[in-house]
């Protein structure tokens, strides 16, 4: 004890409520009193209010202090270890949640749960049905009580939680490393304090955590970006990619500004290299400027479940070693890049659904282009990276060990391309738009922020498009036969009689895999390849309904320079008479000659398409 005898120790308590505190009343024998609310039960808590009051009264001993409250929490919380007249423990430990200052219970507006909980001098957002908000309750009930609270009466109280979250708590979104509030653009740092950057239309700034207005989550794997600096230059990095050329570079620089956007449409980016071009490591090193991860790159999902489940847990989704991308994966990345959404039936129920909502931007590695179904093609950029000389490698650990000496500097000049991009997004206009109309826009608004003259993306742009929809026709099984079919000559027909022109093409060559066999089959696969087609400059005419008496799906497919007839007057049958059509490299149908006696005879002869035959469409042979 202190020499001083004016600051002898007499503790009382009282608890205060059913926040699990105790009003803590120190009284001196100089006739003061001190009064502080912590909570008895935590051992850090007790330090703390030790230190506090030693630091306001010299006199008092640290150690003695500690002793008088330890044996007074022992007492208190020995007297309120049982049930009696506190309900049931999952009672108390509701009671005791709920009692936490700066609460906030709310739920999202697809009706999921949320804590958001006061930390130190900042705030953290947890699903309440997450195992480490399970933990922060379980570790709160031994603070309060003293015991190890029992699973079941955790879970009673969680289930409590959740419902004052849902029905009682106010609507608010979450959001994983990026939002959008008001006219700003949030960017989570994930660091133990939780920061986040500002930008704004006149730049940005380093928040701390407690003046952070939205409500960011954190998922498992989330590593933190380092606090940007001012002054950087994307340049910087461009020694540590693997980039041929300028375009290449424009484009990943591009899309990279882009997955910043908070709200979607997103871009896939497709990079593609044979072994040795370094492609993991320039994925890396893309998402480590705005989505970190313990595992950076992953392999492509199984399922469609999987792929949205995948992008709940992360702003950015990157796969790794792809060779090729399944028809329905291929739609579901469609679906993640672009609408959205996903739904399934919720396990164990019959008349539920389970709802998945994400749009996240995209990154494809593989040594083909992955991306060859055209719809996929349509939401990607493809970059192709050239294989790296033996004399002119370098090691990945002196890559990152320079990535990271980089990376503030950087991620603040790309911070600056983004604020670029807010202020001038609403002046950008171009005569024709491409697909990715919003994707354009904003990056060719961001490019006076990077330093680019005006229209740079849209150039590199629009020029890896062509190129990409050379490259779908190309590895499409019908489409290099379709090319050679049209630069005889215009094409005129139905799609049995171009499936019968490629088929005579191909001779005795087996056919490609998912080669077409019969109309539908024919049909489905022109519709799939008619963008493609179009973008390489063929004119693709697909008919909506038949024409003419015999309601003939005729297609037209021509090439420019060659002059398109006048069809009308070579195709009396438009306007319900008899004439001849071109078929190009195709087979002539027996009707499709000059009109004559035996021409006539043999249509007055065909049986008339009713209900009963319909099956055996005599138009379609």
């Amino acid at each position: 004890m202190s020499n001083e005898p004016d600051n002898t120790i007499e503790i009382e308590c009282h608890r205060h409520g059913k926040s699990g505190k105790f009003a803590v009343i120190l009284r001196l024998t100089d006739g003061d009193s001190l009064v502080r609310y912590i909570l008895l039960a935590d051992q850090t808590a007790r330090e703390q209010y030790a230190d506090e009051i030693c630091e306001l009264r010299p006199g008092i001993d640290r150690n003695d202090l500690l002793h008088a409250l330890e044996q007074e929490a022992a007492r208190q919380l020995s007297d309120h270890s049982g049930d009696r007249g506190g309900g049931s423990q999952a009672d108390r430990i509701v009671a005791a949640v709920m009692g936490i200052e700066g609460l906030e219970l709310f739920h999202t507006p697809e009706g999921k749960a949320y804590a958001s909980i006061p930390v130190d001098d900042h705030t953290e957002t947890w699903p309440i049905n997450n195992k480490g908000f399970k933990e922060w309750v379980a570790r709160l009930s031994y603070q309060q009580f003293g015991k190890v609270p029992g699973s079941q009466a955790v879970q009673d109280a969680l289930t409590a939680i959740a419902g004052a979250a849902r029905f009682d708590g106010a609507q608010h979104e979450v959001h994983l490393r990026v939002a959008g509030h008001g006219d700003d653009i949030w960017l989570d740092l994930c660091d133990a304090d939780w920061r986040a950057v500002r930008i704004t239309a006149d730049g940005w700034l380093v928040v701390p955590g407690r003046e952070v207005p939205v409500k960011f989550i954190r998922r498992d794997g989330m590593l933190p970006l380092p606090a940007p600096v001012k002054g950087g230059c994307i340049e910087a990095l461009r020694p540590l990619m693997n980039m041929a050329d300028d375009d290449t570079w424009t484009l990943a620089m591009g899309w990279l500004v882009a997955a910043f956007r908070p709200t979607g449409p997103y871009g896939v980016l497709s990079v593609s290299g044979e072994q040795g071009s370094a492609k993991s490591t320039v994925c890396k090193l893309l998402r480590g400027l705005i989505d970190p991860n313990a595992a950076p790159l992953r392999r492509m999902p199984k399922s469609e479940r999987d792929v949205f489940i995948s992008a709940g847990n992360s702003r950015l989704c990157a796969y790794n070693n792809m060779s090729g991308v399944r028809p329905e994966l291929s739609d579901a990345l469609c679906a993640l890049a672009t609408d959205g959404g996903f739904a399934t039936r919720l396990l164990y129920a019959d008349d539920e659904e389970a709802i998945f909502t994400a749009r996240r931007p995209v990154i494809l590695n593989g040594i083909e282009d992955p991306a060859s179904r055209s719809d996929l093609v349509d939401r990607t950029i493809s970059i192709s990276l050239p294989r790296i000389p033996e004399d002119q490698r370098r090691t990945e650990t002196e890559i990152l060990a320079e990535y990271e000496r980089l990376r503030p500097g950087v991620l603040g000049a790309i911070l600056d391309a983004v604020a670029s991009a807010l202020k001038r997004q609403g002046e950008v206009s171009f005569p024709t738009l491409p697909r990715m109309a919003d994707l354009t826009i904003w990056v060719t608004a961001a490019e006076a922020g990077i330093g680019w003259e005006h229209g740079r993306f849209h150039t590199a742009f629009m020029g890896n498009r062509a190129e990409s929809h050379e490259d779908v026709v190309a590895a499409s099984p019908i489409g290099p036969a379709v090319v050679a079919i049209v630069r005889e000559g215009p094409f005129e027909g139905t799609a049995t009689e171009l499936l019968a022109a490629l088929n005579s093409r191909r001779g005795e060559e087996p056919p490609a895999k998912d080669w077409p066999t019969n109309y539908s089959g024919m049909s489905a696969a022109l519709k799939r390849l008619a963008p493609d087609l179009r973008a390489t400059g063929m004119i693709v005419e697909l008919p909506e309904r038949g024409r003419g008496r015999q309601k003939r799906r005729v297609i037209y497919l021509e090439l420019p320079g060659n002059q398109r007839s006048a069809r009308a007057a070579d195709d009396p049958d438009e306007d319900g008479g008899d004439g001849a059509r071109r078929t190009g490299g195709g087979p002539v149908r027996p009707d499709a000659g000059p009109c004559g006696d035996a021409d006539r005879a043999a249509r007055a002869a065909r049986p008339i398409r009713t209900q009963s035959n319909k099956g055996d469409d005599p138009w379609r042979q």
